[in-house]
């Protein structure tokens, strides 16, 4: 995981307002107040607003004051939020409901009297919108203009509908006299109405005295404990029309407890079954709660005395227990514990949460059958759920043996992101996938309940308690068991440095509803120790209280669902030494042996996998390792770096280069918590002359390249979802944690699957050589050529790879003579001299073994062959170029024609352009089995002395025009003049940028007067003005340090931002008008010249097939109208775009497809080229359109 700042968990992943009415003021803790509090009453808040009158009539003007003393606002102008908050809370009506607030929010604007206080007047029923029959109580605050500029608290009030109206005067009790009551105690009644009327007083739902008059008396003595709902009521006739009016209270009365040991069967926490009983028990370990209850559906969610827990003391705690028999063995009964009238908890053992996300499990599909509801109304807060007779199930296998740890191959798995369904049964179909790839276990990342549905699952609040979005527990079972059939282990990641806050454990000693942990929590920290790596409540890993929390975790899911072990995130987090957590700790080594060594100690743990991802020092890594503990090895930085044809170091991934003795080393190119290689090819990749990594056919096979240097090195290994296929979304593609889009047609592509094939090829190969057992290894990942030479009892392998991005002489050193074979292609080799000097094409590698094996299907792995070579190979508009075309590479299209002709073009308007100028077609001379042509640039295409042109643009064709020869992905071949690009180089990184996503902006700023070590300063703008705001420049003798600029040498300044944010524009507005700025000092002494607009390039990589496959553009070219179709279901209404070449915005829509299909009518676009793009449920897609 990588987050950093500390979350306040309001319990569900999402936050509601404390009236319902979610409008930006949702950011407010809610605080459930049992004690001393009538329900109209508000929450407690340092600002109060009242009311002139009480209660206040309906069509009658009401003068509210605010007093904002004792607050931190500063507001020089403020607005009123209004809402019906009874019957039915509602803002909608009010028309003054507006944030930002505007001019048709002025009626709500507060008058500032004096100081801290604010006035403002009006007539409910006006101001509101709504007839005096549907108010029944008022809620309002006080706000700045906007919801960040601050607001006060809820505050509500009774309305009544006219002067007159039927009301209660409760003298007594008041919430103060009830505060103190005791069981015994007498509480005086005494209330009178302003008319007569049907009084009664009403405790729980049982009427206690009901008399008819203007006044009524009555003592009650309490003779029970626990929460009580008090209800005075008053009904009166009125010339036929029924007037009513009611007080509500409620008070927590002490019940008296009973010491009483607990059941001998009642061993566990949570529920115990004993035929048709089930025994609760909650462990206090502080025994420090003065009362439980049991509540639930067989209390009608009431503290009866029937359910009031047992205190069963004992040297670790009290145990609090009851038994509830009689009960339906087949029924699932909802409940929960409340703790001294104040804290209502689920069970922390629990194995079921029932939770009020539950209802958007089953939307669009049934996840989970039959999923219990959550009792909105009856309670507040997760609860939790047992039932006696649960659905068993039953394993099919009963004697699945591990893979040895130093052979593993995890496939790490998101279930969310895996399938469209989200679900276990879904994945479960897809294993036969995952044992043909190799893999020998799967690696789920979190599957116990969190917080809300839609997550990665690093925010746990229950831990016995499968979380129910994937599916049911027997779902889960059967996941692990049809895993286990194929051979495959499953892990699951488990996550024990912290807890959020809606965690029982967490709330049962934590401030208010959702706050942090207090002092005496026996398993929490009040903070974490870890002052740069923290979220949620840290878990303290010293308390024994802790040690069996975790250690009863970790064999649950061993014992219960045949888990073969866990991956324990962040565990650099268990300790309680200061600090972030990078260097040596002993404390920390002892308290995780520990850990591991319990769970090793019980028979069903036996070898289980424990695999830290620990990442902190090596010598500390090293000692846990020698204790068969598996340490996560991240080379992602160095795979990615490679991957974009750097030469950087893989060595960390290899066990013996830590100093381990033991393959303790699982590492990764990907996980869930890393950048995706092949996206970070394709948009960053290096390219030379005419080999390009952000060419996807290049980036596959340079990924290839990674693998064979991956695999061959012996060690547990760790891939994540989809990376076999080259997924080349981006981790933060719908922010880092959101979802990403499924895509299984990547394994249609021909290009990709043999990405999966070489995977599968390259795991094999371990197989076959049974790579843990070697006898002799040379591991050299160092430089530009990298080698691995092993010996096993099986056979000798030796790899090896260019890795840079040019053809390079390499030596092939052979660790002896004698028949070799080359593994991808099955070729035998007589070799006579060990050491052969050969050249390697760019990322080009090749590995051979002495011995035969089950060799992969020829053709899968290739070496780069350009389609087109020009010499000399770097050039200038002055240099005469030979262009040669090789018609058996790219798309193949021109093989075995008569003539062949060159369609050469220049980008001249713009780095990174797609406006293609001074198009000539010339026809080449075939030499041999090529064509060539020679020029010179500035002549063939007549350029004057002004003219420097970015990029040379080439396709060939037949005599007729057509056949077109072009790259593997249907492109033109596009060639860089280096020095004018070098020259005038602005590089937006990624260059296909979006206007809502993050792009680096890198300046050339040689030859100004900003050249040089000097700080530099970015000052932005966008014409018109009136489409951006706020924008970060400071003043122009003073610059903001937002927009300080980073200094990446004399000549280079670069600065990272997403332009809708940084400029306060929408992405729109940034499509239609583009992004300015120019380059100046702090004081503005020196600047550069303007630069821009820049506009988003969205005509980059549109005709990629790996991005588009779905839609289809028919006719096209087309002529009046179009057909956008789909070839996935169109599930919601999808967003149409149409952009010119130079990528001006033409029209947009939202239109509504008719069996996967939209028809549009283009009659008055003129003829060329567009790009039309759509957004859907499908994601974005793009496609070029000719219209003629």
């Amino acid at each position: 995981m990588k987050m950093r700042k500390k979350i306040l968990s309001l319990g569900s992943g999402v936050l509601y307002g404390l009236n319902g009415h979610n409008n930006g003021h949702t950011f407010k803790k809610h605080l459930l107040c049992l004690f001393g509090m009538l329900l109209v009453s508000n929450f407690s808040f340092a600002q109060t607003i009242t009311a002139s009158v009480d209660p206040i009539i309906a069509d009658q003007p009401v003068t509210f004051t605010a007093d904002l003393s004792n607050s931190d606002l500063n507001l020089n102008e403020a607005w009123a939020w209004v809402w019906v908050e009874q019957p039915q809370n509602s803002s909608a009506s009010v028309p003054t409901n507006v944030n930002p607030a505007d001019a048709s929010a002025d009626d709500a604007k507060w008058t500032n009297t004096s100081g801290d206080l604010w006035e403002l007047t009006f007539t409910p029923t006006e101001f509101m919108n709504v007839p005096v029959s549907e108010i029944e109580e008022l809620g309002i605050l006080l706000k700045g203009k906007d919801w960040g500029d601050g607001q006060t608290g809820d505050f509500k009030f009774k309305v009544i509908p006219s002067e007159g109206s039927l009301q209660i005067t409760l003298n007594s009790p008041t919430q103060t006299d009830l505060n103190s009551v005791q069981i015994e105690d007498d509480v005086v009644f005494d209330l009178t109405t302003n008319k007569v009327a049907d009084l009664s007083v009403v405790v729980n739902g049982d009427t206690l005295i009901q008399e008819t008059g203007e006044a009524l008396a009555y003592t009650w003595t309490v003779t029970t404990g626990g929460l009580l709902e008090i209800e005075v009521l008053a009904s009166a006739e009125e010339d036929g029309k029924t007037e009513t009016d009611r007080k509500e209270l409620k008070v927590f009365i002490e019940p008296n407890v009973v010491a009483k040991q607990r059941p001998a069967y009642a061993t566990n926490f949570g529920p115990n079954y004993n035929g048709t009983e089930v025994t609760l028990v909650m462990h206090d370990p502080k025994k420090l709660k003065k009362n439980v209850y049991a509540i639930g559906d067989f209390s009608d969610w009431k503290t009866d005395q029937d359910f009031l827990m047992y205190k069963d003391e004992e040297a670790y705690g009290n145990y609090w227990w009851i038994t509830i028999s009689d009960l339906d063995p087949d029924k699932e009964y909802i409940y929960q514990y409340l703790i001294d009238g104040e804290i209502k908890i689920a069970d922390p053992y629990t194995e079921k949460v029932s939770d009020y996300d539950d209802k958007y499990i089953n939307q669009g599909i049934v996840r989970y059958p039959d999923l219990i509801a959550y009792p909105e109304g009856k309670t507040s807060f997760r609860a939790s759920v047992f039932q006696i007779n649960q659905p068993t199930y039953e394993w099919e296998v009963t004697d699945f043996e591990r893979p040895a740890q130093e052979d593993l191959v995890v496939y790490e798995m998101h279930i969310r992101d895996f399938t469209e369904e989200d679900t276990y049964q879904a994945s479960i179909e897809r294993l036969d996938y995952i044992q043909e790839l190799g893999a020998n276990c799967i690696h789920l990342m979190p599957i116990n309940e969190f917080e809300g549905n839609d997550s990665w699952g690093y925010n746990p609040n229950f831990y016995f308690a499968p979380d129910k979005y994937y599916g049911t527990k027997n779902d889960l079972k059967q996941f692990i068991d049809e895993s286990h059939k194929r051979g495959i282990a499953v892990i699951i990641d488990m996550v024990l440095n912290h807890s959020y806050h809606s965690s029982p454990l967490v709330r049962m000693y934590n401030d208010g509803d959702f706050g942090d942990p207090t002092s005496d929590n026996p398993w929490y920290n009040v903070e974490s120790p870890n002052n740069e790596y923290f979220w949620g409540a840290d878990l303290n890993h010293e308390s024994i209280h802790t040690q069996t929390l975790v250690d009863s975790v970790n064999l649950h899911w061993v014992k219960h669902y045949n888990i073969d072990g866990y991956r324990f995130d962040f565990t650099k987090g268990f300790t309680q030494t200061p600090g972030p957590g990078h260097g040596y700790d002993a404390a920390r080594i002892v308290l995780l042996n520990r850990m591991a060594n319990e769970l090793w100690k019980n028979e069903e743990a036996e070898g289980a996998y424990v695999i830290l991802e620990h990442l902190a020092d090596n010598q500390e890594e090293k000692e846990l390792a020698a204790n068969d503990i598996i340490l996560w090895g991240n080379i992602n930085h160095n795979f990615r770096g490679t991957g974009n044809g750097g030469t950087d170091d893989l060595g960390w991934q290899y066990h013996k280069n830590r100093g381990y003795e033991k393959m303790g080393v699982m590492s990764y190119m990907e996980s869930h918590d890393e950048e995706r290689l092949v996206y970070d090819a394709l948009n960053y990749g290096a390219s030379e002359g005419t080999y390009n990594l952000q060419e996807l056919p290049n980036a596959l096979e340079r990924q290839k390249l990674n693998a064979a240097f991956f695999f061959t090195v012996p060690g547990p290994k760790l891939i994540w979802q989809f990376g076999e296929l080259g997924y080349d979304y981006s981790i933060n593609y719908n922010d880092r944690v959101g979802r990403k889009p499924v895509r299984w047609d990547y394994a249609e592509n021909p290009l990709r699957f043999n990405l999966y094939k070489t995977y599968q090829a390259l795991i094999s190969l371990r197989n076959q050589l049974q790579i843990s057992s070697y006898s002799y290894e040379s591991v050299n990942l160092g430089g530009a050529t990298k080698e691995v030479s092993i010996e096993t009892p099986v056979a000798k392998m030796y790899a090896i790879g260019n890795f840079s991005i040019t053809e390079k002489e390499v030596t092939i050193k052979f660790p002896n003579t004698g028949t070799w074979y080359n593994y991808f292609t099955g070729e035998e080799i007589n070799v006579t001299e060990a050491n052969q000097t050969v050249t390697f094409a760019p990322s080009e590698f090749r590995i051979f073994v002495d011995q035969q094996m089950d060799f992969p299907e020829e053709g899968i792995v290739k070496a780069y062959t350009p389609m087109v070579q020009v010499n000399p190979f770097e050039f200038d508009e002055d240099t005469e170029i030979k262009i040669i075309f090789d018609p058996a590479e790219g798309n193949a299209a021109l093989l075995g024609e008569e003539k062949v002709y060159v369609q050469a073009g220049l980008i001249l308007e713009d780095i990174g352009s797609e406006k293609v100028e001074k198009l000539t077609r010339s026809e080449m001379t075939k030499v041999e089995d090529k064509w060539e042509l020679t020029m010179t640039p500035r002549a063939y295409f007549e350029l004057t002395a002004s003219e420097k042109p970015f990029h040379f643009v080439l396709y060939f064709e037949n005599e007729s025009g057509d056949k077109k020869g072009l790259t593997l992905e249907e492109k033109e071949v596009v060639l860089d003049f280096k020095q004018n690009i070098e020259d005038g180089k602005i590089v937006f990184s990624p260059a296909n940028w979006l206007p809502s996503e993050e792009v680096t902006i890198t300046i050339n700023v040689s030859g100004t007067s900003l050249e040089g070590d000097q700080d530099a300063y970015l000052w932005a703008w966008i014409d018109p003005s009136s489409v951006s705001s706020d924008i970060d420049n400071g003043a122009w003798e003073n610059s903001s340090e937002g927009a300080k600029m980073v200094r990446v040498s004399s000549t280079k300044v670069k600065i990272t931002m997403t332009p809708t944010s940084y400029y306060g524009a929408s992405s729109a507005d940034i499509f239609a008008n583009g992004i300015k700025f120019l380059i100046k000092t702090k004081d503005g002494g020196s600047q550069t010249a303007d630069m821009g607009p820049f506009k988003p390039n969205v005509t980059t990589g549109v005709e990629d097939d790996y991005k588009s496959q779905s839609m289809y553009l028919a006719p096209n070219p087309a002529t009046g109208s179009v057909e956008i179709g789909f070839k996935d279901q169109i599930t919601e209404p999808v967003a149409v775009d149409f952009f010119n070449i130079q990528g001006q915005h033409i029209f947009s829509g939202l239109y509504r497809a008719s069996d996967s299909k939209i028809a549009l009518d283009i009659s008055n676009l003129t003829s060329g080229i567009y790009v039309v793009r759509t957004v859907s449920n499908l994601g974005v897609q793009t496609q070029k359109l000719v219209v003629r």
